[in-house]
């Protein structure tokens, strides 16, 4: 079973190379480091020089901005056209050891699931990340305050920062969609692999730490956790979730959660005072749900 390592960076040049000096120093026992990055300044590919690493990494820095979604499809692209048989897909900021990549390598041993995605502890919630168990619903995440004691519990789909995928899939030409340019990308992913009868599981036996942006919110005496990403960021979540469920895999069930997901979305925007500017971020996300109807994709004007 052939394995590797593909990172994603954006102008990230300082974490992407810590990363890749972790892997490296530490020896994890990989076939083939990957390293996809947009609109790169150099230091990445320089760092490889000096280091002649360029027989263990294949270096891509693409001319122009593909977006998290577009840079998740090309490293499994890339993976796949190696001869990869699975490839653990990291952001820049992953927050990850050498014992949760063996741990996600020995569960993937001899199986033939198409994801594994190692657990995840929401540091601000104070929860184990289950969110994937089910399709999006009425809140953003959900999961127990203690570690499950399943080992492997299946999902429908999870975050692609540190999960190990199978390249199988992509035989049958199935990979994630770039034309949602970002936001969503890894539900659709982990939606059509769960469709098309692949099994994906959430592996428990380690877990790593999302310090995924919340911030707490009192709201008639009562205290709930809010989202607290840029504005732009609203844009394409209202965007791409309405794509998904109206033109890429629409179903009644899947419109009516949608429905009502993006109306708790708007109310949470407002009491959630993004940035004490809560309509520039309503603004962006109504902008979102008018091109998800229209069908756009793709980068808008923001980032």
């Amino acid at each position: 079973m052939k394995v590797g390592i593909a990172i994603s960076s954006y102008q990230t040049d300082k974490s992407a190379i810590d990363l890749i000096w972790t892997i490296i120093s530490e020896n994890w026992e990989t076939d083939k480091i990957i390293v996809v990055e947009s609109l790169g300044s150099g230091l990445i590919r320089k760092y490889i020089q000096e280091h002649h690493l360029e027989e263990k990494i294949l270096y891509y820095n693409l001319e122009s901005n593909i977006g998290s979604a577009g840079n998740l499809q090309k490293r499994l692209e890339v993976a796949y056209e190696h001869g990869l048989d699975y490839v653990l897909t990291l952001n820049h900021d992953a927050v990850i050891d050498k014992s949760i990549f063996d741990t996600l390598k020995k569960n993937a041993s001899g199986s033939s699931a198409a994801a594994y995605y190692i657990l995840k502890y929401f540091t601000k919630k104070k929860i184990f990340d289950l969110t994937g168990t089910k399709e999006p619903g009425l809140t953003r995440s959900f999961g127990p305050s203690a570690r499950p004691n399943e080992q492997l519990i299946p999902t429908i789909w999870s975050s692609s920062n540190v999960a190990l995928y199978a390249t199988s899939p992509l035989k049958h030409g199935i990979k994630p969609d770039n034309s949602l340019w970002m936001g969503w990308e890894d539900y659709l992913y982990g939606l059509q692999l769960y469709k098309a009868g692949y099994e994906q599981y959430i592996v428990t036996e380690t877990f790593t730490e999302d310090n995924y942006e919340f911030k707490e919110k009192k709201i008639a005496g009562t205290k709930i956790m809010l989202s607290d990403k840029p504005h732009w960021y609203y844009y394409y979540r209202g965007r791409n979730l309405l794509l998904i469920t109206l033109y890429i895999e629409f179903g009644l069930v899947r419109t009516l959660r949608t429905f009502l997901r993006l109306n708790l979305e708007a109310i949470a925007i407002l009491i959630g005072n993004l940035q004490n500017k809560p309509l520039t971020a309503l603004y962006y996300f109504m902008t979102g749900i008018t091109h998800g109807w229209l069908n756009k994709r793709g980068k808008w004007k923001l980032p």
